[in-house]
């Protein structure tokens, strides 16, 4: 029997379930949402708040708390399906890092899952995963805070890549699957039964019943004329609605009308009669993860380590002697080239008069102290003229970056650091996209960081949370 760790966009999941082949038998659930603002997208922005309240939730539940597999939603995972010959599993490996070339660094991990093998062509459709190692090494070290001991970490859009795919309902069959997840909805396109693309969106939508049903037609109508790029010729005939507020969309979006020309079918879960939003994390469970996993990856760079210091440690002692006898070496051949200096400029000295003698030493010594000065000045000069400033000219750039939808003002400034934080309101909430969008574009700001917006009830705005760090040297 598994336990599964899910975050969400704020809900936190922990499933008991047990997969054998393309079965799932799931035991219990239990659900909650974590505390306001504490885990948004799955990434932890307040982590005393919430180490404090997923113990709690563990104890009050009676959860195990160890040999925990995590499912994190987030977009720090990036995915791709690609396509190779039936190579092994060690090629594969080496052959996935090129083709995340443009995110890839010295410490990032991959993982792959083959979706389709072709008998025929002898190629192989294989879905492949990124992300950085520092990203899960966060994870890890934040529930062991908590006493809770992380065995495995997967990314959501990889759990619902197995479970579609392993759905005996998505067999042969060319459709679209909507997930709600709080204020996030993900599709997923399956072509003939095989993963073929997903995204995600952020919804909008103050009222769930009003609004919604015409954000996700949106969204619908935006994915089919990416089908109709990709020259996909088979038509969506079949669209599945999982996630939150089933019930409540399907009277509203029957008596519209919407999505006519295509079966739309919701899709509600329960365990042991009581109503659960969503249990896509079991997908972990199905199919087996070609090469290592993220986590055996984590392993094995701690062994490497180790035993990296294990061979430095036998090293150090023979490299200790040696460097002692460099340094007494050098000590011994610096005071005989000292000595040397000593002896030519006392027959130098005694070859000129004491008056001329004493001259020249007072006049190096005064140019010499002349340049350490000058050079100090410099030093100093260009260490002031490094920070950023706040002007009127930053001042335009950030009322141009809003525009007449977005009020912005200058909250603090943080000189050292450069950190400037802003106080942004805007009536309009799809006018927040853009007034972000235009701070990530300007030179002045190293880097913008936008942790999302609040509605404010009276005055019918929204508060953005953004701030920014100044590049060096902005606004001089």
């Amino acid at each position: 029997m598994a336990a599964i760790l899910y975050l969400s966009n704020e809900l936190v999941q922990v499933i008991e379930a047990k997969g054998k082949g393309k079965t799932v038998c799931v035991q219990n659930v239990w659900q909650e949402e974590a505390p306001e603002g504490s885990i948004i997208n799955g990434i932890i922005t307040d982590e005393e708040a919430f180490v404090a309240w997923i113990r709690d939730f563990f104890v009050r539940n009676k959860l195990p708390k160890k040999e925990i597999s995590l499912v994190v939603n987030s977009s720090q995972f990036n995915h791709k399906v690609l396509e190779f010959p039936g190579f092994k599993d060690a090629d594969i490996k080496k052959m996935i890092p090129r083709e995340f070339s443009e995110h890839r660094t010295d410490n990032t991990l991959f993982t792959y899952y083959v979706l389709e093998k072709d008998k025929n062509s002898k190629m192989q459709s294989v879905f492949a995963t990124a992300v950085e190692k520092e990203f899960l090494v966060s994870y890890i070290n934040l529930f062991k805070q908590a006493g809770i001991e992380i065995s495995s970490i997967d990314s959501e859009v990889g759990s619902l890549v197995r479970l579609f795919s392993n759905s005996p309902e998505i067999q042969n069959k060319t459709c679209l699957i909507q997930v709600l997840d709080g204020r996030e909805v993900i599709s997923m396109l399956f072509v003939k039964g095989r993963y073929y693309y997903s995204q995600k969106n952020r919804l909008f939508s103050q009222d769930f019943l009003e609004e919604l049903p015409q954000e996700l037609l949106s969204i619908r109508d935006k994915l089919f004329q990416f089908v109709t790029s990709q020259q996909i010729k088979e038509p969506i005939q079949t669209i599945y609605l999982c996630g939150k507020g089933q019930s409540e969309l399907r009277k509203v979006m029957e008596d519209d009308k919407l999505f006519l020309g295509e079966k739309v079918i919701f899709v509600d879960k329960a365990v042991k009669k009581k109503k659960i939003e969503f249990m896509y994390p079991v997908g972990i469970l199905l199919g087996k993860n070609q090469g290592s996993t993220f986590f055996r990856q984590l392993r094995q760079n701690q062994k490497e380590k180790k035993k990296q210091r294990e061979i430095a440690n036998l090293l150090f002692p023979p490299l200790a002697v040696l460097l002692v006898c460099l340094l007494i070496t050098a000590f011994m051949g610096n005071r005989y080239l000292s000595g040397m200096e000593e002896l030519r400029k006392l027959q130098k000295f005694m070859q000129e008069s004491d008056e001329a003698n004493a001259n020249f030493k007072l006049s190096s010594a005064s140019v010499e102290t002349m340049r350490a000065k000058i050079s100090t000045v410099e030093e100093i000069w260009d260490h002031l003229m490094s920070y950023p400033v706040i002007n009127s000219s930053i001042e335009q750039t950030l009322k141009e970056c809003a525009g007449s939808e977005v009020s912005v003002e200058i909250k603090s400034f943080q000189r050292d650091s450069g950190v400037l934080t802003l106080e942004a309101e805007a009536k309009d909430v799809r006018s927040i996209t853009g007034f972000i969008a235009a701070l990530q574009e300007q030179e002045i700001f190293e880097a913008v960081e936008y942790s999302g917006f609040t509605y404010v009830t009276g005055v019918d705005n929204y508060n953005i949370h953004v701030v920014c760090c100044m590049a060096e040297g902005a606004g001089r």
